[in-house]
């Protein structure tokens, strides 16, 4: 059975708390800036919040805690077979492409990175490049496991990561954080 390999683990997590620390930041950047209003404002002609990234369950532990997992996952098994990277960037595009058509939508409820129909913020750039890259790690790694190229202790650390942030998502779900945008 393979070994863990810590340094390129807290590499990774070290790696993705920055960016999850930048896309606090660019949120920070966009309020201070008059893009975004305040969070847990009301939405005009809604009685919905104003969602900041903070807000999410996917977003905090989710990224932070369960993303990383996943990264461990595909970069292990990319290392060794880059000829992986070409279906990585196709997927990443039509994930980020897919994500953006639905949050521009005229039915997205305005939140930290959508702010309105139509407008993306600055926090919501850097969000979408972080979604697309870790949505193609994702549905890679679920091939990766289904072809068997991950296995032993990388697999386990690439399923609790994807769990952890499954159930995050699944939080969001039931607290109401992704519902569409209801006018009154």
């Amino acid at each position: 059975m393979e070994k863990i390999d810590w340094t390129i683990l807290i590499v990774i997590v070290l790696f993705n708390m920055l960016y999850c620390l930048a896309q606090y930041m660019a949120q920070r950047f966009d309020r201070l800036n008059g893009r975004i209003p305040e969070r847990g404002s009301i939405i005009p002609s809604t009685k919905q919040s104003f969602l900041y990234w903070q807000d999410f369950y996917a977003q905090t532990f989710g990224d932070f805690l369960g993303l990383p997992g996943i990264i461990y996952g595909y970069y292990s098994v990319v290392i060794n077979h880059p000829i992986h990277w070409l279906l990585f960037l196709f997927i990443a595009m039509m994930v980020a492409a897919s994500f953006a058509a639905s949050c521009l939508s005229s039915e997205h409820k305005p939140d930290w990175g959508f702010p309105g129909n139509g407008r993306i913020s600055v926090g919501g750039v850097v969000h979408l490049f972080y979604f697309g890259t870790l949505g193609a790690m994702g549905v890679s790694c679920i091939v990766f496991i289904i072809s068997g190229f991950l296995t032993g202790w990388t697999l386990g650390i690439t399923l609790i990561g994807g769990g952890i942030w499954l159930i995050a998502g699944a939080l969001d779900i039931k607290a109401g954080h992704f519902e569409k945008l209801k006018k009154i």
